[in-house]
């Protein structure tokens, strides 16, 4: 099991009473499931690395001193290490063994300021980026495709929405429509949260076009939505009995883009920020997802759309 891997360890990196605190932590964290398998191998996987390493250099785990996270970041560096990985795996080590431990605890700057130093002198790279869908792409699809049903519309709207804020797609869902605050010269801006963990909407603004606003707004007045989502929530009574929730799902955006994308020859690694979001990292592990979690991601019911976007994430290389 995950938890047996950090703790029990020698008292010399983690005094006994932290590792009967982040043994607790793991137990409730995996009773509640408030962490993924996925994450959980994850941070496997950098905590170990961590502790053998100050296992090897005689210096504490937990709690670390400046000098020991400066030393450790050096470390990681001499490696053929990307920026991205160097702080994921401190994030996955060094915080979360704190964070376990109850101990408040953020990275030192002088460490940030190493991982900065990096990728100017070229000893770290920066994270490899795949071609993103550029708006031209979004508007020739658009304009090819001579029909959608309510489905597809809804799905292209948190596309542009998701796009144009480069925001996660469940934040998109959670957005309501007095979340928009249009603007005199026709753009709008939208308040997101900062993170999935950001509960409170304490977030940052984030600006929408015109273009996107005046999709959303047209939309809303096409279909009559009275609803109080900027983007609609997936409804049982989706498109039956004149009702004007109708569901929010990527099953005829992946259909029609995969067609478009195959006749335009759009890279194979095209995607964008919030296609990446939520099950990618599972569908690349192709872990099976059960329809609560998938509900609790971002609201999605059943497997018909969460099956399609597996299905989307491994044939575009996400």
């Amino acid at each position: 099991m995950f938890e047996q891997t950090i703790v029990p360890c020698s008292k010399h990196l983690i005094r006994e009473e932290l590792q009967a605190r982040i043994q607790s932590y793991l137990d409730e964290a995996m009773r509640l499931q408030s962490l993924s398998f996925n994450t959980l191998k994850n941070y496997q996987s950098s905590t170990k690395k961590y502790l053998s390493w100050c296992l090897a250099n005689h210096l504490v785990a937990v709690p670390a001193n400046t000098e020991t996270a400066e030393k450790y970041v050096k470390f990681l560096m001499r490696g053929s290490w990307s920026k991205s990985s160097v702080e994921t795996n401190l994030r996955g080590s060094l915080v979360f063994l704190h964070q376990a431990a109850g101990i408040d605890y953020s990275l030192p700057k002088i460490v940030m300021m190493n991982i900065r130093g990096g990728t100017r002198t070229g000893a770290l790279k920066h994270a490899k980026q795949s071609n993103p869908i550029v708006w031209n792409d979004i508007e020739r699809f658009i304009q090819e495709v001579d029909y959608f049903d309510y489905s597809d519309m809804v799905g292209l709207v948190g596309i542009m929405v998701a796009y144009d804020s480069a925001c996660r797609i469940e934040e998109a869902l959670s957005l309501r429509l007095d979340d928009m605050e249009i603007q005199d010269d026709g753009s709008s801006i939208i308040k997101l949260a900062k993170s999935k963990q950001d509960q409170n909407r304490v977030g940052t603004i984030k600006y929408l076009s015109k273009t996107t606003t005046g999709h959303v707004i047209r939309f809303h007045q096409t279909f009559g939505l009275r609803g109080p989502w900027l983007i609609c929530k997936q409804s049982e009574k989706y498109n039956k009995e004149g009702a004007n929730d109708f569901g929010f799902t990527y099953q005829g955006w992946c259909y029609h883009f995969e067609r478009f994308a195959l006749k335009h020859n759009i890279p194979s690694d095209t995607t964008t920020h919030a296609m990446r979001i939520g099950f990618a990292n599972d569908a690349r592990a192709d872990e099976s997802i059960s329809d609560v979690d998938a509900a609790s991601y971002i609201g999605w019911q059943g497997n018909s759309a969460l099956e399609r976007y597996r299905y989307y994430t491994r044939k575009m290389g996400c």
